[in-house]
């Protein structure tokens, strides 16, 4: 049994750690609805501007009084404004309290398909070839917050990899905060559906210059070269953690601690990576 003087410090130590976790979540959430209360009063913003246009060349004689006073699109706009303020408001508050697993600390409750485990985040960022280049572990639950971290990971390897082109993620990565971040360019998805549909209204050419990072986005990502690379990520991310998964095996980590958790994650991304050379070039790798 282990000694009562060890168990408290063990203790004292898990509370240090699950006081810094509410306020950093309390940071993260905050940081996601600012967000959200900027792009909302940008639409406003613009929602108005287009309201008065339209006032400016309609004859006042005709038509029925407005519903509302500036139109229905920005009533509709103001509505989702408020609601992103309330929840930046209550954001600030303090956070559903924290878990904290005393015989691993590092560790943190996770969202998954069959509910909440206690464990961690993996990471990884797959190239063209399905080469895993980066990988890293993180105790946030939050894609959204994990983003900037990759792109600094993906920078490190650059000394190896050569220089990234464009970054693809997904919906779950998708933030002000992110499009607008120093680093490659990149195709993040706005919304969880297909963005590469192709029964949605195409565009062309850059953005234009007055619409918000959102807003340039969806445009990008309508135009016929932003659906081809997005298209990518179909043979690319999604596949390279089906390999990880069903064909490898790899659903849980054996280790504790966030040191122990990395190295086994290097690891596995390792072995897939050599698997997959050797079935492409079974010369490459050669036993000693």
């Amino acid at each position: 049994m282990g000694h009562p003087a060890g168990r408290a410090a063990r203790l004292r130590a898990a509370l240090d750690q699950l006081n810094q976790r509410q306020s950093r979540r309390r940071r993260d959430h905050l940081e996601v609805w600012t967000d959200r209360v900027a792009y909302w009063e940008g639409r406003v913003a613009d929602e108005r501007a287009g309201w008065a246009r339209r006032q400016a060349t309609k004859d006042p004689r005709l038509g029925m009084p407005p519903r509302h006073p500036e139109g229905v699109r920005v009533a509709r706009a103001q509505a989702r404004l408020e609601a992103a303020r309330a929840k930046a408001a209550a954001a600030t508050e303090a956070a559903r309290p924290a878990q904290v697993n005393v015989t691993d600390p590092d560790s943190r409750l996770m969202p998954t398909a069959n509910g909440w485990v206690q464990g961690y985040n993996a990471q990884a960022a797959i190239n063209e070839t399905g080469i895993i280049v980066a990988a890293e572990v993180f105790d946030h639950p939050n894609d959204i917050e994990l983003f900037r971290p990759m792109l600094a990971a993906l920078a490190d390897t650059e000394t190896v990899t050569g220089p990234v082109g464009v970054v693809l993620a997904d919906a779950g990565y998708c933030s002000v905060a992110n499009l607008t971040a120093p680093g490659p360019t990149r195709l993040i998805a706005t919304t969880n559906a297909k963005a590469t549909r192709t029964d949605r209204p195409a565009t062309s050419g850059p953005p234009p210059a007055d619409v918000g990072p959102l807003d340039a986005m969806r445009h990008t990502l309508a135009t016929p070269e932003g659906r081809r690379l997005y298209k990518q990520r179909s043979w690319t991310a999604e596949p390279g953690f089906g390999n990880l998964k069903s064909n490898l095996g790899f659903t849980r980590f054996s280790r504790r601690g966030h040191p122990a958790v990395q190295a086994e994650w290097h690891l596995i991304c390792a072995v897939a990576n050599l698997l997959k050379l050797h079935r492409w070039y079974p010369g490459a790798i050669r036993l000693a």
